[in-house]
């Protein structure tokens, strides 16, 4: 799990949800309570943090996660 919060923006939480060891993200906007869910996308715990990783770096929100998502796979 990973948490980001920007200076007068976005406090975002990036964590991965694993079902049957196939891992998907999940990204949660702290004060809107607004929520993205990408399911089954990988087998590679490693592959789901270094995603994980991208989506902070790049603060994605989870208005923009499927698009990224769509554009990782």
């Amino acid at each position: 799990m990973l948490s980001l919060c920007k200076d007068g923006g976005a406090c975002l939480l990036y964590t991965s949800d694993a079902e049957l060891e196939i891992y998907g993200v999940k990204i949660v906007e702290k004060r809107s309570g607004v929520v993205a869910i990408a399911p089954g996308l990988t087998t590679s715990g490693r592959k789901i943090l270094h995603l994980i990783d991208l989506l902070s770096k790049g603060t994605v929100t989870p208005t923009s996660l499927a698009d990224i998502v769509e554009d990782w796979l």
